[in-house]
């Protein structure tokens, strides 16, 4: 039954915990990897090895969040959210919901917000439970506007 819930995005996060997980790895990307922990709980069956960042931000996960069903919801979703800001930047951008300064991406955080919220409810290039992108578009526009977009849910 978690499994369910976390492959369809149905375990909330908070925009708080998406930027701490941020921060870490924009901090870490900063440093010599020399100085990366050698020690860590990486994912298994992946190959990646501790200088691959993403095994950095794993163990960082699994030390946030001991508790296993939030651990995987949270990384899971970590990662489509992620792959929703590379795979549809180009709209964000023309909603106004994304801009670069400087080469840094900035995201509005009612974006953030509802990304850390909204369940999955489309299927993506890989077969898997995705964002829906107007949906989400829909949402973080009734969420700047000052309305719930998940008042049902909430």
């Amino acid at each position: 039954m978690e499994d369910e819930r976390i492959l369809k995005g149905m375990i909330p996060w908070t925009r708080k915990e998406f930027d701490l997980i941020n921060r870490y790895l924009f901090e870490l990307l900063k440093k010599p990897k020399d100085d990366w922990s050698m020690q860590i709980h990486e994912p298994a069956g992946l190959g990646l090895g501790p200088f691959h960042p993403m095994s950095q931000v794993y163990d960082y996960f699994s030390k946030q969040y001991k508790n296993t069903v939030l651990f995987n919801a949270h990384f899971v979703r970590y990662n489509k959210i992620i792959s929703f800001l590379q795979a549809h930047e180009m709209r964000m951008k023309e909603e106004g919901f994304m801009v670069k300064k400087s080469g840094v991406p900035m995201i509005k955080d009612e974006l953030l917000d509802v990304l850390c919220f909204a369940s999955y409810s489309a299927v993506g290039e890989d077969d898997q439970p995705a964002f829906n992108c107007d949906e989400i578009v829909k949402f973080t526009k009734q969420k700047i506007s000052g309305k719930n977009p998940f008042r049902d849910h909430s």
